[in-house]
């Protein structure tokens, strides 16, 4: 089974958007391609007004789906079609008739960079076609491959915000991925149908809105972002790949008792490292800066508040370790940074909110184990004095 953060997407209005969405034009098609030649489009569209209002009034309030493929099933039981021909093939027929769309700016470069980091991604979409046609729409868009499933309305039968289609889906996700509903992020446009909808279920939404004021309350309970390109920018920044957290503390990565956080990737690679399997880029967990403070006080002593912030190489991913850095800062808690490079190649910013600062690279033939907080003698202990000036401890 997989492990993995899950970034799940709205469609329509988020992932893609319309050019045109002319229904009438998908019945016009329906009525020449489909049915038979006597069959006029007012009686196709009377029909169709029949099937609505027989399955669909209630949807808003009930939450249920009534999908294409049953409407098309029912005008067949009234009119008949000429030809047999597959019910999903005239579906996506129709579909293409009816709607074109394009990919929202920004999407391919949030996509690429998410399935970089290794996050699973997924669509969720209220629709009344079938995630077999979107399928093949997002193909026709260059999107589909950047996906681990997509999932309709009209394959569940239920809605969004209704609580069952976000259960469905995330029955289905967890077949295969071992994830907690506080650890999938729900990507959508609608405040009604996506935000509360994924908040009341437990994801962590992220609403895409150009106008995000006035909502009160709801707006106070995910996060707002005007476009990808700022959706992206907000995953750069919050979101660290971190290899471990133990939860006993340590005597020997720092001055005090220490709880030490070990950042995933290094590109230093030094010979003889004891900790390689931090080196890898794509291993480790990757964790929100909410759910890795979380996890780090609920490790920590009353009383006791020290963290050393080791690797991996911490400067590898130096927009989580700002923000991380600063969540520290304003929970008031003493930290201590190991780093490969050179106390010059630590910037005056990351340096204003740490207090001891390990520097250099580990050298093998210089290994020791008689200096405190050293691998080897090359490497240097640095503690942060009055007036903000720097002191080389040992």
């Amino acid at each position: 089974m997989k492990y993995g953060k899950v970034v799940i997407f709205d469609l329509f209005g988020t992932l893609v958007k319309d050019i045109s969405n002319e229904y009438k034009k998908g019945f016009e098609w329906l009525k020449n391609e489909i049915m038979p030649e006597e069959c006029k489009i007012e009686d196709v569209l009377c029909i169709a007004e029949q099937f609505r209002r027989t399955y669909m009034k209630d949807r808003i309030a009930t939450h249920k789906e009534a999908s294409h493929l049953r409407q098309l099933e029912f005008l067949k039981s009234k009119i008949g079609f000429k030809r047999e021909k597959p019910l999903d093939e005239i579906e996506y027929g129709f579909f293409n008739a009816s709607r074109v769309t394009e990919p929202s700016n920004g999407v391919f470069e949030l996509l690429q960079w998410l399935k970089k980091q290794s996050y699973l991604l997924y669509v969720m979409s209220n629709t009344i076609y079938s995630a077999e046609t979107i399928k093949k729409h997002l193909e026709i868009l260059n999107l589909a491959d950047y996906f681990n499933g997509i999932y309709t309305s009209a394959d569940c039968g239920y809605r969004k915000p209704g609580q069952k289609f976000f259960r469905s889906v995330f029955t289905e996700i967890r077949k295969t991925v071992s994830v907690k509903k506080s650890e999938v992020i729900f990507i959508g446009n609608s405040l009604e149908k996506d935000m509360i909808g994924a908040k009341k279920f437990g994801f962590n939404p992220v609403w895409l809105s150009s106008e995000p004021g006035g909502f009160g309350e709801y707006i106070t309970d995910c996060i707002c972002v005007k476009d990808f390109f700022e959706c992206k920018q907000y995953f750069e920044d919050n979101y660290i790949r971190i290899a471990n957290v133990p939860k006993n503390y340590s005597v020997a990565d720092g001055i005090g008792n220490r709880i030490v956080v070990y950042m995933q990737g290094c590109n230093m690679r030094c010979s003889g490292c004891h900790n390689q399997n931090t080196w890898d880029f794509f291993a480790g967990k990757i964790y929100s800066i909410k759910e890795l403070m979380t996890e780090i006080l609920s490790h920590m002593s009353i009383g006791v508040r020290n963290v050393t912030i080791s690797g991996g190489e911490p400067l590898a991913q130096p927009k989580p370790l700002m923000t991380f850095l600063d969540a520290l800062k304003q929970a008031s808690i003493n930290v201590c940074l190991y780093t490969g490079h050179d106390f010059d190649e630590v910037s005056d910013e990351i340096r204003n909110d740490i207090h001891y600062l390990k520097t250099g690279p580990y050298a093998h033939e210089l290994r020791t184990t008689e200096k405190g907080f050293y691998g080897s003698t090359n490497q240097k202990f640095w503690e942060k004095g009055e007036g903000g000036v720097w002191v080389q401890k040992i």
